[in-house]
């Protein structure tokens, strides 16, 4: 009986210390604030606007879980002024989208040409002071949604840097 309470209270404290751990590790996460914005939509057609918002909605949650792998406490904000004052900002916005249809890529195949998303970062300090921006763009024979992974994938690696 002895050895069973003494395995006992070994166990509880090795899970108490390794919760407390947890706790401490989880206070280093950065703060981040992620504005996504879809461009200027006044000469699209409501297809492109849909697209648009297709890639756009896949793209931010696609981000925001990226972020948070890389210890970040990453947020999505409805409007840009929704941030708090700790917290870094990120906005994104797709400046251009460019598809090809389903019928041409069923009948042409890669020979239809590439889906490519065009898009473009500010990121700045908790104060607004810009730190950098950058425009990115990539082409996909696969689909939009590929395009929107990747450049989030090269993203999420230039600001993780900027953290460590």
């Amino acid at each position: 009986m002895k050895r069973f309470s003494l395995i006992l209270y070994i166990m509880l404290f090795f899970a108490l210390f390794v919760f407390c751990i947890g706790i401490a590790s989880s206070d280093d996460a950065k703060s981040l604030a992620v504005f996504s914005s879809r461009g200027d939509a006044t000469q699209l057609t409501p297809g492109q606007i849909a697209a648009r918002d297709d890639v756009g909605t896949y793209m931010d949650r696609y981000l925001i879980q990226g972020l948070n792998k890389q210890k970040m406490n990453a947020v999505l904000l409805n409007k840009k002024e929704e941030k708090s004052e700790t917290a870094c900002l990120l906005e994104v916005t797709i400046t251009d989208l460019k598809e090809v249809s389903k019928n041409a890529r069923f009948w042409g195949g890669m020979m239809a040409g590439a889906n490519t998303l065009y898009l473009h970062y500010d990121f700045s300090d908790p104060k607004g002071k810009n730190i950098f921006s950058w425009d990115d763009s990539i082409g996909s024979t696969k689909s939009s949604r590929h395009c929107a992974q990747a450049l989030n994938k090269k993203a999420i690696e230039k600001i993780a840097a900027y953290f460590n």
